[in-house]
């Protein structure tokens, strides 16, 4: 499983960090909570939970492996 870093700005302290997103199967959302909180017991985390997520890259023709 991947993982996007996206640079952002706190809304309360100004304070520039970095915001890591991911998409994980339901089953995982335990071990991910348990992960970030060893971390991090401070860290803020948000989890949508989706049916489905539908990804297509702008460069990457359906059926394609690149």
């Amino acid at each position: 499983r991947g993982l996007t870093k996206i640079r952002v700005i706190g809304g309360f302290t100004n304070d520039e960090k970095d915001m890591i997103m991911c998409s994980i199967y339901r089953q995982q959302v335990y071990d991910l909570k348990q992960f970030v909180h060893e971390i991090d017991p401070k860290a803020f985390t948000l989890i949508l939970l989706r049916p489905s997520i539908l990804y297509l890259a702008p460069n990457l023709k359906p059926g394609s492996k690149k």
